[in-house]
């Protein structure tokens, strides 16, 4: 109890990472990000969640996209918060994007040719993963 009471807590994130038939990644344009508007699909999870369940939900909130879970690619823990993010490879099948008060829009983008915009710790996670041979695709 004593160990719970004076140990760091940490939250948990999910991000998605979804290939179309062509090798593009899809990406996010949050409304409430300011400078980096464009993201994966993710969030915390909920309670009595599992990660993989915690990906599903946040993909179909934010995209409209069902999906399935392919592979956990990694876990990195976020560098100014108390956040471990949790990153799941997904297959989208079904379902239809529609602009909502959370995302302006939404746009699959080669790994060449990512949004200014984008996160760029983000940015380098996920070529990071990429050249690690952890995603379908490369970068060129």
């Amino acid at each position: 109890m004593l160990y719970w009471l004076i140990s760091t807590k940490y939250g948990i994130g999910v991000q998605a990472l979804v290939f179309d038939e062509t090798g593009r990644l899809l990406l996010l344009r949050h409304t409430y990000k300011g400078r980096y508007p464009w993201g994966l699909p993710g969030g915390g999870m909920g309670r009595g969640e599992t990660t993989a369940e915690a990906t599903l939900r946040e993909l179909r909130e934010e995209s409209g996209l069902h999906g399935t879970i392919q592979a956990l690619v990694g876990m990195e823990t976020h560098p100014h918060r108390l956040v471990i993010e949790i990153f799941y490879l997904c297959r989208a099948h079904g379902g239809e994007f529609r602009p909502n008060a959370e995302i302006a829009a939404c746009a699959y983008f080669a790994l060449d040719a990512l949004p200014p915009d984008l996160e760029p710790r983000l940015r380098r996670i996920i070529l990071a993963y990429a050249a690690a041979g952890r995603l379908p695709v490369r970068p060129a």
